[in-house]
């Protein structure tokens, strides 16, 4: 009984390594860089990847370390949503709300840990900001410690 639950737990394992995944950074409701929007993620390794945006459509084949990088077509800066999906055959991921403009990240220490809503008329600026744009949208990301380059986040 304990060979065979090894067994199946190798078998889930292998599996779920080859699923099809996008970091989690990529999302219903983001922003992707206007004018090089790039979508990357993992899948099994040879899979071909397809990631279609309006009527355009791009393909690549999943290297051998499993890892994809797809170039979508140009996008000028745009706050409309739009619709992306990535399918590598047996898995899609549709991504909705997809606007494009500037991306934006923040980072350092201590310095960069308060928030807006902390700071004296924060809250207020908040809601001015957001009702003038309703384009701006916000990834948190929890804190952590990485003393290599991170190919995935954890939100918070």
């Amino acid at each position: 009984r304990d060979e065979m639950l090894k067994h199946v737990i190798v078998c889930v394992g292998i599996v779920l390594c080859h699923a099809l995944q996008l970091p989690s950074f990529y999302g219903s409701h983001m922003l992707l860089q206007a004018n090089r929007p790039i979508i990357s993620g993992n899948a099994s390794s040879g899979r071909r990847v397809v990631a279609m945006i309006d009527e355009a459509m791009l393909a690549t084949t999943v290297a051998v370390a499993g890892a994809f990088r797809l170039i979508l077509p140009a996008q000028p800066p745009s706050a409309t949503g739009r619709q992306i999906v990535v399918s590598d055959g047996h898995t899609s991921i549709v991504l909705k709300d997809v606007a494009f403009g500037d991306v934006w990240f923040c980072g350092g220490q201590s310095n960069m840990e308060m928030d807006l809503s902390s700071v004296r008329n924060g809250s207020e600026v908040i809601r001015e900001a957001t009702a003038a744009s309703a384009s701006i949208r916000i990834f948190t990301v929890a804190k952590s410690v990485a003393f290599e380059p991170l190919s995935n986040l954890q939100p918070l």
